[in-house]
């Protein structure tokens, strides 16, 4: 494995360069996440100050009304039919939900399907 350097990214959401240092590489992979951010720090400040985020989704099986996106930081959300408001998501489609932590893990609410 090669050694940790600070990274020069671009934000996933306004397009901003901005500097992922080996401290945040080491705290986001202590939160369990492997990609690094995609968003630079003023997005996810707004993002969390609105409570609302947005995710691509992975893989969705209507049969079983449940699966999972790719949020904008890396993680992996569940997502389950009966938070699922309007059109139900197929693979590779946006979602917009509030994030809630569960003893499970990360899982979506009031998700939205965008476009």
């Amino acid at each position: 494995m090669s050694p940790l350097r600070d990274r020069e990214l671009v934000c996933a959401r306004c397009q901003t360069r901005f500097l992922y240092t080996v401290a945040e590489q080491r705290q986001h992979a202590r939160e369990g996440h492997s990609a690094p951010y995609v968003l630079c720090p003023g997005c996810r400040a707004l993002q969390h100050l609105l409570r609302r985020r947005r995710g691509v989704v992975k893989w969705y099986d209507r049969r079983k009304g449940y699966g999972f996106a790719q949020d904008e930081q890396g993680g992996d959300v569940f997502i389950h039919v009966s938070e699922v408001r309007g059109k139900v998501p197929r693979r590779g489609q946006t979602v917009e939900y509030r994030l809630e932590e569960t003893e499970r893990g990360s899982a979506a609410k009031e998700v939205v399907v965008q476009g």
